[in-house]
């Protein structure tokens, strides 16, 4: 598996748009708001363990090149959890705005 710019730049995009979903729904309670909240802690964990993993991939294969196994399964995994969770968030945080009057 290679790695490609543009998936670490999706991932850089991600992050922040999560950030704000988050913020945005900080003292709403209702319980889209809090699975809106919820979405955005799994993409955090997702991304981090995504760059745990792209670390690991990267020592690992200037080192010894023969033996990068487990950070592919990993960063693939990550990587559509990442993208999964942002949609998520994204859905309860347009199903979970207050209706304008």
């Amino acid at each position: 598996m290679t790695i490609e710019l543009w998936e670490i730049a999706i991932a850089l995009i991600l992050l922040p748009i999560n950030a704000l979903i988050f913020i945005a729904r900080r003292y709403q309670h209702c319980s889209l708001a809090i699975g809106a909240k919820v979405f955005t802690g799994i993409s955090l964990i997702a991304f981090i363990v995504a760059a745990f993993a792209l670390g690991s991939f990267a020592g690992r294969y200037d080192l010894r090149p023969h033996q990068y196994e487990w950070p592919d399964n990993w960063l693939e995994f990550s990587g559509a959890l990442l993208i999964g969770s942002t949609l998520g968030a994204i859905w309860m945080w347009f199903i979970s705005r207050e209706p304008e009057l």
